[in-house]
């Protein structure tokens, strides 16, 4: 994202998102959501986040579902999140 000559601050970014979509490759190559996985995060304007990954069954390690979890933070750094 950017915003021209004006720097991209967290606050400028805050809100939720949902992806609508994702590619995956390596081994195999296809679509994440139509596999059946999800993105939420919601990023915050002091630069923090909220939210979950769903990795199907077909595309996980484990051989089952799996949730995880997108707690953490974010910064921007020449207007790259």
């Amino acid at each position: 994202m950017s915003c021209g000559s004006s720097p991209v601050e967290p606050q400028d970014l805050a809100g939720s998102y949902v992806a609508t979509s994702l590619t995956f490759t390596g081994a195999q190559t296809g679509d994440f959501l139509a596999e059946g996985g999800s993105i939420q995060i919601m990023l915050t304007a002091s630069g923090t986040t909220t939210g979950t990954m769903v990795v199907p069954a077909s595309l996980s390690e484990s051989g089952s579902q799996e949730t995880l979890d997108l707690t953490g933070t974010f910064m921007v750094t020449d207007d790259i999140v």
